[in-house]
């Protein structure tokens, strides 16, 4: 009896062992598959193939990718690899930024890649109210598609942003998961608009927490 419980154990303890290498093998693949691995490795906001994709997690990327259009504009309180990646795939990119060196950097990197869709503009909040800042969406004297919420002032951003959006158009809220964001959250939720909360790994973070608020059907 003492035998037959010994391979027994055995059997089940090689069955735990098989199952988690193929359990690893899988979540590798898949890190690779999403370029996870090339970014976390070459510190950048890429996919597996090198093209920069927002700092978002990976389901709120693929939710946000299968449903733009070249006929979309998309306006980013805050720039970065979401402005090289959007640019690519709409219509029309703006973006305001009050980080003078990373304003610099993307100008440099849109010069560099030729891009001819896509404008980033620095609000300098040394010598400028935010109310600049907040506000700068309304200068451009159009509606837009998509806006990200991703810089500073998000509370006052995001209703702020209602005022420009498109008919059926989103607001994402990136780290929405972090304290302080109450007040606009709460305000997109009184005019109508529904939520899709995205946990998951994003690009070289292991975790992170994305918030879409959506309203009409378009991104549906």
């Amino acid at each position: 009896m003492g035998m037959i419980m010994k391979k027994h154990n055995k059997i089940i303890g090689f069955a735990k062992f098989t199952f988690r290498c193929l359990s690893l093998v899988k979540s590798i693949g898949y890190l690779k598959e999403t370029g996870w691995v090339k970014s976390k490795i070459e510190t950048r906001i890429v996919d597996s193939n090198g093209s920069p994709i927002p700092w978002y997690t990976y389901p709120c990327v693929a939710f946000i990718d299968e449903r733009l259009h070249s006929g979309m504009t998309v306006f980013e309180y805050g720039s970065g690899y979401s402005t090289l990646y959007y640019s690519s795939k709409v219509n029309k990119v703006v973006s305001v930024e009050s980080d003078l060196t990373w304003f610099e950097m993307m100008k440099d990197a849109i010069a560099e890649k030729g891009i001819l869709n896509a404008e980033v503009h620095y609000i300098d909040l040394k010598s400028l109210s935010g109310e600049h800042y907040v506000k700068a969406i309304k200068s451009f004297g159009e509606e837009f598609d998509i806006v990200v919420v991703d810089g500073d002032f998000r509370n006052e951003c995001l209703i702020m942003a209602f005022e420009r959006l498109s008919k059926g158009g989103v607001i994402i809220l990136d780290n929405s998961s972090n304290a302080g964001y109450e007040e606009g959250k709460d305000f997109m939720k009184n005019m109508g608009f529904r939520h899709i909360d995205f946990w998951g790994l994003a690009p070289i973070d292991y975790r992170h927490f994305v918030r879409p608020f959506i309203t009409g059907t378009r991104m549906c």
